[in-house]
């Protein structure tokens, strides 16, 4: 039944739209199914899926995977260890929080930033549904991947993001949640590169996602 929603979901309002109260909330849906969906807006969210459906969701949803990148607090080829152990690039962090800091399964990918079918493997090979939430990723593949001053970080990165947006409509039961602002309602003053990379990141995200309504 996973065919029946597109895996990658744009929030794409500008300031003040309710774009982070929606990443939350998607994180409490999936942390805490149960007590979720015992509130009112949780009852609608299981009403809706059920028409979707045709059937009622299991009331654990799977037991989900949740991986947080929240890029407004994340700067490029500066990790924090308490959240991002070993990792450097976006995709190591990334890994880290997917498998839940289990050292030995994160050697087994680390490699393989670019690498779609790794990408696939490490996301179906955690077994239950996986929910990916990204806030303000422009903040970080913006200016923030100038300040870095890392040619090879930005094209790791990059190459990570791209590939990622396309996996995700791969893999069974996964779902993306992404934040970027229009660009049109983003004051963000970027540089040239950034400006090629918001483009870059705009097209692989209007080829595989939906924006929300």
């Amino acid at each position: 039944d996973y065919v029946k929603a597109r895996a990658l979901t744009r929030l794409d309002q500008g300031m003040g739209g309710g774009k982070s109260h929606a990443c939350i909330g998607a994180w409490h849906l999936a942390e805490h199914p149960d007590d979720f969906a015992k509130t009112d807006i949780g009852k609608s969210v299981h009403a809706q899926a059920t028409d979707m459906l045709g059937r009622a969701l299991p009331a654990d949803l799977g037991r989900p995977r949740v991986v947080v990148l929240p890029c407004d607090s994340m700067t490029p080829g500066a990790p924090v260890q308490e959240y991002d152990g070993p990792a450097k690039n976006l995709w190591e962090r990334f890994l880290w929080r997917l498998f839940d800091k289990d050292y030995a399964r994160y050697e087994d990918y680390q490699p393989y930033f670019n690498d779609k079918s790794k990408i696939v493997d490490a996301l179906r090979s955690v077994g239950r549904p996986v929910l990916i939430i990204v806030d303000e990723i422009l903040n970080y593949v913006g200016n923030g991947l100038d300040g870095a001053g890392d040619p090879e970080l930005v094209a790791q990165d990059m190459g990570f993001l791209q590939v990622l947006l396309d996996a995700v409509n791969d893999v069974p039961n996964v779902a993306m949640l992404l934040v970027m602002i229009a660009s049109e309602k983003d004051t963000m003053a970027l540089s040239s590169p950034g400006e090629k990379r918001r483009e870059s990141l705009q097209s692989f995200i209007d080829r595989n996602g939906r924006l929300a309504t």
